[in-house]
């Protein structure tokens, strides 16, 4: 047990006064279990390993029938997804190598990039959101990089000599924005002169 004394002097009187404090219960309860404990874990230690060299293919059976239950697996994969989201929220290098390394994968794997494409098309269809921040994407591309610009005006060209119902669409949009819009119809006609 431990016990504090605490010598306070009195001027008054020049006496020295002497106050013991004592430790709670709450805290000498905490510190036998600690010791408690210590004392145990030794013994624990001990017999749990005499108990796995009895025992070890029931432990190790148990183990793998946990390992292979379907939802303890998916309760891992989950967590797994969970701590890789975290990461690539915080990590920017970490987020950056999984970019690259899912770009690899999708030029040398064929039957990822078909699914991956076909999951793309799917959320696009389901969900708004991602349907609307993935145009968004798209159309920062178009104006930042010149490239991307002229690869989608040679496959819109392409498209428009292939597909005749594409082509009419496509036509019959251009017409109504140029008598609703007065800007695109401007440009419109200084493109035409450019070309001329």
């Amino acid at each position: 047990m431990v016990v504090l004394c605490v010598l306070r002097f009195c001027s008054a009187m020049s006496l020295f006064y002497c106050y013991f404090i004592m430790p709670s219960k709450a805290y000498q309860k905490r510190q036998k279990s600690k010791q408690r404990y210590n004392e145990r874990s030794e013994a624990q230690k001990v017999s749990s390993q005499q108990y796995y060299r009895e025992h070890r293919q029931e432990v190790t059976d148990r183990v793998r029938a946990r390992r292979a239950d379907e939802t303890v697996k998916k309760h891992n994969q989950q967590c797994v997804k969970q701590r890789q989201r975290e990461r690539r929220d915080t990590d920017e290098s970490y987020k950056e190598r999984n970019r690259q390394a899912v770009r690899e994968r999708l030029q040398q794997d064929q039957t990822y990039k078909e699914k991956n494409r076909q999951a793309t098309r799917q959320r696009l269809q389901q969900d708004q959101n991602y349907k609307l921040a993935n145009y968004n994407r798209a159309k920062k591309r178009l104006l930042e990089n010149d490239s991307v610009k002229e690869k989608h005006r040679q496959a819109m060209r392409q498209r428009l000599q292939q597909d005749q119902s594409y082509k009419d669409r496509n036509r019959q949009a251009t017409r109504e924005r140029l008598q609703q819009d007065h800007n695109y119809k401007l440009a419109n006609y200084k493109r035409a002169k450019k070309d001329c």
